[in-house]
């Protein structure tokens, strides 16, 4: 019976991800290299992932990059909801208190940045470390240029199976063959036998949650940011 209720969940889930991802015309073709979470193949490796904790909730507050460059403003709402800290008045929904990308904005994070910079210049690495740490949370910055293909893997599976804790992708989208330069999403499970991690994609007028090659993630993050000599990489954040 479990076996089964859990089924029906992972279908229920996978079926709210699709409504919401679509099946837009104006959706740009994966390459061949990424897996459509949605895709017959995509729905098995999910089903059979070894290592998901991470996508229940994640799964839950999935959003959409309000702005072209809000990915880690999406990707951080995400995070926060998922984590269940305390979140600011949200007057669009009622009583209800959730993270929106514009209360993310308090008055912390507007001494680091404002919502006119992110749309101008988005959010790189260490910022987005900084803008984090502004609410009662832990986050750790490691550039890929730190760290190693064995190191990252081994930390990004410990993260996505725990329950409080998450992890932010920043790499380059060309890297995985997608339009466009860098980006930034949060990681939802790991199958073992495929080596690929599941990317929760905030850009989804333009992709869907993708399975990608623990590798070709890896040398995605280790490319230099376009305006500097420092790295991507990613910021694990837990409470």
């Amino acid at each position: 019976m479990k076996k089964i209720f859990w089924f029906i969940t992972v279908i229920f889930l996978l079926s709210l991800v699709a409504h919401a991802v679509g099946d837009s015309l104006t959706e740009l073709p994966l390459p061949s290299n990424l897996i459509s979470l949605t895709s017959k193949e995509g729905r098995a490796l999910l089903l059979h992932s070894e290592y998901n904790e991470n996508y229940w909730n994640l799964a839950r507050w999935y959003t959409t990059q309000d702005d072209p460059n809000y990915c880690t403003i999406a990707s951080s709402v995400m995070v926060l909801n998922a984590l269940g800290i305390p979140a600011p008045d949200s007057p669009e929904y009622g009583d209800f208190n959730i993270f929106t990308q514009q209360n993310f904005f308090t008055p912390d994070v507007l001494a680091i940045t404002s919502p006119d910079d992110v749309s101008a210049n988005g959010v790189k690495l260490d910022k987005l470390g900084d803008i984090l740490r502004t609410y009662p949370i832990k986050v750790t910055t490691i550039h890929a240029s730190d760290s190693s293909l064995e190191d990252f893997r081994k930390k990004a599976i410990e993260t996505i199976k725990a329950t409080n804790r998450y992890i932010i992708v920043s790499y380059l989208r060309s890297s995985l063959g997608q339009k466009s330069l860098g980006h930034a999403s949060p990681l939802a499970a790991y199958n073992v036998s495929s080596d690929r991690f599941l990317i929760m994609d905030v850009g989804r007028y333009k992709y869907p949650p993708v399975w990608v090659k623990t590798k070709d993630l890896w040398n995605a993050m280790n490319t230099y940011y376009e305006d500097s000599d420092v790295t991507r990489g990613f910021n694990i954040i837990s409470k």
